[in-house]
């Protein structure tokens, strides 16, 4: 039986307390922005000041990685959160300003973009060739379970303790989360010539443009999210009630459904990694067509049956080619390669996913909720196109 290294594991569990808090943290001033100013749109500002937040970080994030290893990033910006959450209490506690709330917002969704293309980067680092793969499945299966279960906890805890002491739980999740990472090792990195911001960022453009690989998962990363914004929450409570005139709970279970997928997705691939390792070039490149007959296929049928299949269906296929070209990238390309690919990755679905989502949300508004599945089933036979163009380097 293979064994995960200790590295890992201590990824694993400050991950895994980490994004819990990140869930917990988003319900409590969710409940507190609009317990204080009875709006919903200014509670629904929070996931897009999350978006730009990250988004900014990309800027910047190229140029900072030149003078602190893995660890130290980690280290520094989840210190950095707990320091935040902190302000936060103190300001729930003593005042009543939302827009200091906003900025600690930004600031604590700024800081996870520092921290996100390094830890999905680091795993090459810490781990086995072999093993790289199951890692990845095994990270994917818990980021996965945790956002099926979080809001749940989320909405639970709100209810039986409030909104402030789910920020003390939180900080209590992210010292945890800190502890963790202080247990990780040291990488050796080796580190390139020190350059301006500015240059530093284009260095990482040039990068990608320059790599095929990068290329195609940057490019394969943008079309997906128009796929992916078709699963928002708004869009499929259109879909249950309008499309299908269901009852509100079916959009609980073809959600549950759907992440249910993902996760039975990743603990297959942690087990039968080697299977799927195999056929890992019809995976990335072919795959796509499944799951874009799987999106189009709610647009074609009124059964809440056969939704429910394709939403599991769906849910486990993108899920594994996710994990199966995560890992191809971490297999071919090299440490500083793939901290700037996936820099760039995190930067792209931020903005992609924001403007797909308006996009989408547009024209489900002032035509059918239909098209919006149309849309994603042609997103991923784009991917294909896309794969078929990017073949030698997928292969």
């Amino acid at each position: 039986m293979k064994v995960h290294s200790k590295n890992f594991r201590n990824l694993f569990y400050s991950q895994l307390f980490a994004n819990i808090g990140d869930i917990l943290y988003i319900v409590g001033l969710i409940s507190y922005i609009y317990t204080i100013t009875r709006s919903a749109t200014s509670s629904a500002l929070v996931p897009i000041i999350i978006t730009i937040g990250m988004f900014i970080s990309g800027f910047i994030s190229p140029y900072i990685y030149q003078f602190l290893t893995k660890k130290n990033v980690l280290v520094i910006f989840q210190f950095s959160k707990i320091i935040i959450m902190l302000v936060i209490i103190l300001t729930i506690l003593h005042s009543n300003q939302i827009l200091l709330i906003y900025i600690l917002i930004f600031l604590n969704s700024f800081f996870d973009g520092f921290t996100n293309p390094v830890k999905n980067s680091m795993i090459p680092l810490i781990e086995k060739e072999t093993m790289i793969a199951p890692s990845n499945a095994k990270m994917n299966t818990m980021n996965n379970t945790i956002q099926v279960g979080g809001w749940a906890i989320g909405g639970i805890l709100l209810a039986s303790i409030g909104y402030i002491n789910i920020i003390f739980f939180t900080i209590f999740l992210y010292i945890l989360s800190f502890i963790f990472i202080l247990k990780l090792s040291e990488i050796n990195e080796l580190k390139e010539e020190k350059k301006s911001m500015i240059a530093s960022f284009n260095s990482m453009l040039k990068k990608n443009i320059s790599n095929k690989l990068s290329l195609f998962f940057n490019i394969s990363t943008f079309i997906e999210s128009f796929a992916h914004s078709v699963w928002i929450a708004a869009i499929l409570l259109v879909y249950i009630q309008s499309f299908l005139n269901l009852n509100v709970i079916w959009f609980g279970f073809i959600n549950s459904l759907f992440f249910g997928g993902m996760i039975f997705s990743g603990i297959l691939v942690n087990f039968k990694y080697d299977i799927f390792q195999k056929k890992s070039s019809f995976i990335i490149i072919s795959l796509p067509i499944i799951i874009s007959i799987l999106n189009a296929s709610f647009a074609m049928h009124k059964l809440i049956i056969i939704a429910l299949i394709c939403s599991f269906l769906y849910g486990f296929f993108d899920e594994t080619r996710t994990i199966i070209l995560n890992s191809k990238l971490q297999n071919d390309l090299s440490s500083e390669d793939i901290t700037q690919t996936y820099i760039l990755s995190n930067m792209v679905y931020s903005f992609s996913f924001a403007l797909s989502t308006l996009i989408i949300s547009y024209i489900v508004d002032h035509s059918s909720v239909i098209y919006a599945f149309i849309i994603g089933g042609l997103s991923y036979l784009f991917v294909w196109i896309l794969g078929m163009f990017f073949k030698k380097v997928l292969i």
